[in-house]
This record gives structure tokens, sequence and C-alpha cells, in this order.
């Protein structure tokens, strides 16, 4: 069994101390530290229920372990070698400009469901779409989640948390009539082609920028969706397989793609000629004019 005891640091402050039982493998014992704030009894009641915790396997986060310090450790050692650079660039980009600045100084241990609940807030207040604060709220629990399992923390905080209600919208399309107005303003431009691919099939931006000539049969009118183009910081333009197994189709194409299609690939020889490029299968259907290919951002 656990054993503990407290010490008197000033007036109302008080250093516990307590034991881990030993670890399984070496036979160890672990020593844990917490300060509190209260009456001695109120410390003597704290430090049971600290030795309690560690005799029931819970190993509490040190005092001085912040949700900064815990969550950017968790996206670098979990999150990040099992998510897609995109994903874990997205999920950075909310934990760095958002979780830690509203919540990061909060020791790990501390952070409570009325904490959590007052960023929502805060966030709300401050303009976020209710869908965005959502995807924080995610985040932050798959975070908490896994400290909880590590025995790091008592509860999930963020389990005890509403998010705010997103209405589901419908999606807005263009009408046929909207469509053609679009087709017809990029007559004659670059991206003609490529925006009527995308209108006729729902390809994503990111798979007609990864489309290959061998992706493509123009004589049987289908095409393969095998790749997408991704672009992110830390590795720049990197192609990628589908997301799913369900986002690698195959898909048919009207005639009027087919015959873009056919028309856009001569228009596209006939620049990698003149800049000396060969043909290749391989190669994109859709490049910039010295033949590399588009950042998806530039779309």
């Amino acid at each position: 069994m656990s054993k503990g005891s407290i010490t008197m640091r000033g007036k109302d402050s008080w250093r516990l101390k307590y034991d881990l039982p030993p670890h399984p493998v070496t036979g160890e014992r672990q020593t844990r530290y917490a300060t509190f704030k209260g009456t001695k009894r109120r410390a003597q009641d704290e430090i049971a229920r600290l030795i309690t915790l560690a005799n029931g396997g819970v190993d509490l986060a040190p005092a001085s372990l912040t949700v900064e310090t815990y969550i950017d450790k968790w996206l670098e050692d979990t999150v990040k070698p099992s998510v897609r650079a995109r994903t874990f660039e997205g999920y950075q980009n909310i934990v760095r400009r958002h979780l830690i600045p509203g919540l990061g100084r909060m020791p790990l241990r501390a952070l409570t469901p009325m904490h959590i609940q007052s960023y929502y807030s805060d966030k709300a207040k401050s303009g976020l779409a209710n869908q965005t604060i959502v995807h924080h709220h995610r985040l932050l629990f798959q975070a908490l989640k896994h400290a909880h399992n590590a025995r790091q923390i008592e509860f999930n905080p963020a389990g005890a948390v509403r998010p705010p209600k997103v209405e589901r919208e419908e999606i807005v399309v263009l009408t046929r009539n909207e469509l053609l107005i679009l087709l017809s303003t990029l007559t004659g431009r670059r991206m003609h082609t490529m925006v009527l691919l995308a209108a006729c099939t729902g390809m994503r931006r990111s798979e007609v920028l990864g489309l290959r000539w061998s992706d493509v049969d123009l004589e049987t009118g289908h095409l393969t969706v095998n790749q997408q183009l991704e672009q992110t910081k830390e590795h720049g333009l990197r192609f990628e397989p589908p997301k799913t197994r369900s986002s690698r189709r195959r898909i048919t194409l009207p005639q009027t793609v087919i015959d873009a299609l056919r028309r856009w690939r001569v228009k596209q020889n006939e620049e990698h000629l003149r800049l000396g490029v060969g043909h290749d299968d391989k190669r994109l259907v859709f490049t910039r004019r010295d033949g590399e290919a588009y950042s998806p951002k530039a779309i």
C-alpha cells in the first residue's frame, strides 16, 4: 500500500508527498509530490485521495505538467505518426492558435469541465463558427482521453462538456444554368477543362491535380482515381494515395469531358514540345505552362 505525508510550507499551504505502488517489472518505487492550499484537515483528505488513486494504478501527472506541454507531446508522439501530413498540420494549427493560448497554462491535472466550457464560450463570442468549435472539442477530447487511458488524470473533463450544436447545412450546388455560365466564362482559359472535369465527376481538387494520363482511358471513357496531390508546410508538394478505400474509384466520363480532355492533351503536348519535355503517360493531366504540378492552394 502507498504511504504519504504532508508538510507545511506556509500559511494554509502544504506539500503532499506520497508513493506509488512498486513497479510491476522492476519493483522500484516512485515518489510523487503535490502542492495543496487549504486547511490541514483538507490537506489530509487530499493526500488520502491521492493515495487511493495511486493504489488504484492512477499515476497523476505532476502539477508542473501543463496542458500545453502535454498536448504538444501528444501531437508529436501519438498523432503525427498515424495521420497524413496535411491532417497533422490542421490539428497543429488548432492547438497552436487556439487550445494553447486558451488553456495551455493550466496544469493538466487541474483542468476541469468548467474551464473547457468557458473556453468554448469565449470562442463563440469571438465569432468562431460552431462547427469549428466542435473540431476543437473532438481534438481536445482525444488528447485528454489519451491522458486518462495513461492514468495521468482521473477522468476526461472534455467528456463532461457539450460542444455547441451544429445545424446541418444543405450542400449548395450550382444549377445547370449557373454551371453553364461558369464554363462559358472560363472558355479559352487554362482552367476550363480542369473545372469541367471537377464539375462533371465530383472529383476533389487534390484528386484532379494528382490525375495522370496513365489513369485516363479516353477510348473507353473512364478514369481511375489512384492518387492525390497534397501540399504541407513541412513536405511541400507530395503525392499520396486516396484517403480511403472508397476514394480509390473508377469514374465514367461524359462525352463532353472526353472531348475536352482530348483537346487539352493536344495543347499540353504542344506546350511541352516547346519546352523540350517528352511524352510520358505518367505525366500529370493538369500542369502549369512549365510542365510542373500546380500548387493546390493556387487553384
